[in-house]
């Protein structure tokens, strides 16, 4: 039987996560310079978002039916903290 224990262990999330959150800091300062030298890129940047956004939220959905059919089957158990 498999046990997946989510927790709100914030600061631990935090703590780990510093890395990814400056990248994007990074990201988003840049685009922001780009932005205002060359303006007509900002289609091309907004697009880049979105096709990301969804490519993240369809990898989401599906892991969130593999855990659903895992559950049915009685192969994991999730457990709340």
């Amino acid at each position: 039987m498999q046990y997946q224990i989510f927790t709100n262990n914030l600061p631990q999330w935090v703590t780990d996560s510093w890395k990814v959150t400056a990248l994007f800091a990074v990201m988003l300062i840049f685009s922001a310079i780009t932005i205002f030298i060359a303006p007509e890129i900002l289609a091309f940047l907004f697009a880049t978002f979105v096709l990301w956004g969804g490519i993240m939220l369809l990898a989401f959905a599906l892991r969130m039916r593999k855990l659903q059919k895992e559950m049915q089957n009685g192969k994991a158990h999730v457990v709340w903290f």
